[in-house]
């Protein structure tokens, strides 16, 4: 469909191309490090907590109460020497019980045949925890204690103390444990769900916000019950908001309601969501593979090192019927071929070419949409490439675009991705040490390879030569690698697009895909198809990938939602890129933002049904019993972060902040979903991750290791309740399936467990989907900064040697001398205009004998800040040096501004002559070939 001879650049993107240069925000380590200390977990004791002055709960993990004389009062006592009305002891008016199991910590054997004290050799040990919630009969005192007995027919365990008072938050008021956005919504919440019905509120008419730092009143405010528990199926529990979003000064602060207590404290700050971002943002550097540069301590505390730097024996090149498990010798007739490097794809240690393309678009996409907030964290991320000058969001997708560049060039399948690269026998590493397996398989015969996963990498590599930014920091040559290798992989479809035999079987071509049972499997890869063909078409220009995405092009939005894996990204890439194609007909790129904006709106709206936003995050009716996998800032924040970047509406904004505060605090549960933030006792740190829990079973045998997970990472906020079956062995067999009351009568938002299970397990397309949607709550890079525009040159003009140009410039706050340079390749290289020279806007230049068609002009100021370079290339006319020729494509290069009469030079690196057919795109949108 597609006829070529030669490729070259898109002309029609270098005429476009912006550039604008800032002040990176500059890299800190060592003793700056900012990243927070690892936090050993707090021992599983029983404890009593004052919930408001009229309940108190007992939280009793692994003991169990006799559940026919749990809701007898006569058996409890509540005592204070300080409180009258509790001085002789008093009965509760009601009990109220619950028991879930809540978390499942890492066995803390070093191989799977460790005993770990006779409770066997499962991969995590789950633990249940028992609650009972005691009503007393008069309200309790501020700052008193109190003692609680119960008797033994209940459950074994001593007399508990508890506080009410500041000292004590309580978790029945939801706030965020980090930060709200000074401009941003500030909500909280009161709600609990007791088991057998729920706290009542009615009586907490009125809140005040407190300012830490002076414990006065900052702001005062009435309850509103959002939500009647009979209306709520989330938390069975009367909802009731906390409003304070008019309260903007910058502080630490804490909820108060009276007769109910404090909540947890929060910043409010102008960049409260930079230091999400931060953690949430580096979360993906200590996801890396191969030699990551995550062996300095000065990067991280969660220093590893480096691994799996034998990636990899590819599957095709040994010899034999493809299978999943090779002897030593087999291996060593295969052919090692250089994929180091990437990201691990999830828990496990494996790479994934679908979720690694997948979480280069999510992140290319963010680039592309918000270039001010990305220069604006800069190179704040402390990762390893800090210091480089290039921002570090930038850094992080050129890491796993290397190597999915690699993963497409140095295979041996045409180009063509398969499922996954796994170790020998296509198991898991959930024991090795952080160096990983060696001998590593890329299964690229027996589970591979894929069009879905063939035709992502193609639009994800198209897509970074793209991406303004990208052109903007990296140097052509990388560019050019993830040309090549682009076009590789979408010629490795459309040379065996009819060829059954080539791709793998149905099974595994559709590995993810079996929960569409409505698609067909030729249908699989048609939102990928989309994706590749409009990055390919906005890259070369070339006609032929527009008639790629109208022969896939569905009829209603929703249709082209094929690849249920991953949900909404794939079609949301090729929305997106088809929207920033310029090339391309309004109409098609109308359609395509509509798409973007159909995939917003259904996070709010769906089958005209609202979605309910109990708590902020919008709550899909149908992840009611969700099976996992579910994770709020990706299947909610990703589409509507893309909604806000097409269309500017603040609504979705305002939604994404929502969404965080959801994850940071103001859930029911009142806990943290990322590792690393929020309370310590309060955030996820058993999850499904294969190296954390061989680094624990490091810390816990006294070998170094860590306590916790590396900070950043996402758990499923919402969850079906179950644990794997095979968590099977004598300790967790009895507590596998034990609940109370019976899983259907559990609220889901309640079903939540820090555990070893993989339906709730995290990818790393889905977290970086999650991280991303951080990135448009950021500040910009040019908020109050001094800033300087280049006016002339500025793209398309043609300048004589050793004639004169007028080189002029506005600035914005910039005093002092600026200095000027000029570059003829793109500012690999520069020369100097004047090193010292007036900020007056103009200057003299006398043109240079260096012709070429790649020429910049650079302004800043002499003590660094910011600087701009002209918009686009222009050039100096004459004869340019011949360049170093390519053994295996064609340079080809020019321009078509409007305005200008449009050229293109195709440069032969060989002896002999050559025919070549040329297709270019003209600035107006219009082709033409010859």
């Amino acid at each position: 469909m597609t006829e070529r001879s030669t490729r070259g650049p898109a002309v029609v993107i270098l005429a476009a191309l912006v550039f604008a240069s800032v002040s990176l925000i500059p890299h800190a380590s060592g003793a700056d490090l900012r990243e927070g200390e690892m936090s050993p977990p707090e021992p599983l004791v029983a404890s009593a907590n004052v919930l408001t002055a009229d309940w108190i709960e007992l939280e009793l993990p692994e003991m169990e109460y006799d559940i026919d004389n749990v809701a007898n009062t006569a058996l409890y006592t509540v005592t204070c020497a300080d409180d009258p009305d509790y001085a002789a002891g008093a009965q509760p008016l009601e009990v109220h019980h619950r028991y879930w199991p809540e978390n499942a910590w890492y066995n803390p054997g070093l191989s799977p045949e460790d005993d770990d004290g006779g409770k066997g050799n499962d991969v995590a040990h789950i633990n249940i925890v028992y609650r009972i919630f005691l009503r007393v009969p008069t309200p309790l005192d501020e700052g008193s204690h109190y003692t609680v007995t119960v008797d033994p027919s209940v459950v074994t365990v001593g007399p508990l103390q508890a506080e009410f008072g500041p000292a004590a938050p309580t978790p029945v008021i939801h706030a965020s444990q980090v930060s709200y956005l000074a401009d941003g919504p500030k909500v909280a919440y009161l709600s609990f769900w007791t088991g057998q019905g729920c706290i009542d509120f009615s009586g907490a008419a009125t809140f005040s916000i407190i300012d830490d730092s002076s414990a006065q009143s900052v702001f005062d405010g009435t309850t509103v019950l959002e939500v009647p528990a009979a209306e709520d199926t989330w938390s069975h529990s009367d909802v009731y908001s906390v409003d304070f979003s008019d309260l903007t000064a910058e502080g630490t602060y804490h909820v108060q309601v009276p007769g109910v207590g404090v909540s947890y404290p929060f910043e409010i700050s102008e960049e409260a969501f930079k230091d999400v971002g931060y953690t949430v943002l580096r979360g993906l550097a200590l996801q890396r593979d191969g030699d990551h540069g995550l062996d300095d301590p000065a990067v991280t505390h969660w220093n590893r090192s480096p691994a799996h730097l034998d990636d990899a024996i590819d599957q095709a090149t040994i010899p034999g019927a493809p299978k999943d498990y090779y002897e030593p010798s087999e291996l060593a007739a295969g052919t090692r071929v250089d994929l180091v490097g990437g990201h691990m794809d999830a828990g496990d240690r494996g790479k994934y070419p679908h979720n690694s393309a997948d979480a280069c678009a999510s992140m290319l996409s963010t680039i592309s949409l918000f270039p001010g907030q990305v220069e604006g964290l800069g190179e704040s991320l402390q990762i390893p490439e800090s210091g480089n000058h290039v921002p570090d969001l930038i850094d992080e997708v050129v890491w796993e675009l290397d190597w999915l560049r690699k993963a497409v060039a140095n295979t041996y399948v045409d180009g063509g991705l398969p499922f996954t690269l796994r170790p020998n026998g296509f198991g898991y590493e959930g024991y090795t040490p952080d160096t990983g397996a060696t001998d590593r398989v890329f299964y690229d015969a027996s589970h591979g390879p894929n069009r879905s996963e063939t035709l992502l990498a193609a639009g994800s590599l198209a897509m970074a030569c793209n991406t303004p930014l990208l052109v903007k920091y990296l140097p052509p040559s990388k560019l050019e690698g993830y040309r090549q290798a682009a076009l590789r992989a979408f010629d490795c479809f459309e040379a065996h697009k009819d060829d059954a035999s080539f791709w793998a079987s149905e099974d595994d071509a559709g590995w993810y895909d079996s929960y569409m049972p409505d698609q067909t499997f030729d249908d699989l890869w048609t939102d990928e198809m989309m994706f590749a063909a409009a990055n390919l078409h906005r890259l070369t220009g070339e006609a032929g990938y527009l008639e790629w995405v109208e022969s896939v092009r569905p009829a209603e939005y929703r249709d082209w939602r094929v690849w249920y894996w991953s949900h909404y990204g794939p079609p949301l890439y090729g929305y997106l890129s088809l929207y920033l194609d310029q090339g391309a007909s309004q109409e098609l790129r109308d359609w395509a933002r509509d798409g973007i904006l159909n995939g917003a709106e259904t996070t709010l709206v769906y089958d005209w049904q609202t979605y309910d936003r109990t708590y902020g995050a919008p709550l899909p009716w149908h992840a009611e019993t969700m099976v996992g996998w579910y994770f709020t800032a990706n299947e909610m924040g990703f589409p509507q972060m893309l909604g806000y970047g097409v269309s500017g509406d603040e609504t979705y904004l305002d939604q994404l902040a929502l969404n965080w505060n959801y994850l940071l605090g103001t859930n029911p549960l009142s806990r943290t979903f990322i590792s690393g933030l929020g309370r310590p006792d309060r955030r996820p740190r058993w999850f499904v991750h294969e190296l954390s829990q061989r680094k624990w079973a490091e810390y816990n045998n006294g070998m170094g290791g860590w306590s916790e997970p590396p900070p950043g990472l996402p758990a499923a906020d919402i969850q079906d309740g179950y644990h794997n079956w095979w968590l099977d062995d004598a300790w967790n067999a009895p507590r596998h399936d034990k609940r109370f009351p019976a899983i259907e009568e559990y609220p889901p938002l309640y079903r939540y467990h820090d555990s070893w299970t993989v339906t709730d397990e995290m990818t790393i397309e889905r977290m970086s989907r999650n991280a991303c949607t951080v990135v448009p709550l950021v500040p910009t890079a040019l908020d109050e900064q001094p800033g300087v525009t280049v006016t002339s040159p500025d793209g398309g003009e043609k300048l004589e040697p050793g004639g004169q140009c007028e080189v002029t410039w506005s600035c914005e706050g910039l005093v002092g001398n600026v200095r000027l340079e000029y570059s003829t390749d793109g500012f690999e290289t520069s020369g100097s205009i004047a090193t010292l020279t007036e900020n007056d806007g103009a200057f003299t230049w006398i043109v240079p004998d260096e012709p070429s068609t790649r020429c910049l002009v650079r302004v800043g100021g002499i003590q660094g800040g910011p600087t701009d370079v002209s918009d686009g290339f222009f050039e100096i006319v004459g004869e340019p040096e011949e360049p170093r020729p390519a053994s295996t494509f064609y340079f080809a290069e020019g321009t078509c501004r409007p305005g200008f009469e449009p050229y293109i030079c195709v440069q032969n690196p060989g002896a002999a002559d050559a025919a070549v057919k040329v297709t270019y795109m003209l600035g107006d949108g219009t082709t033409d070939t010859q």
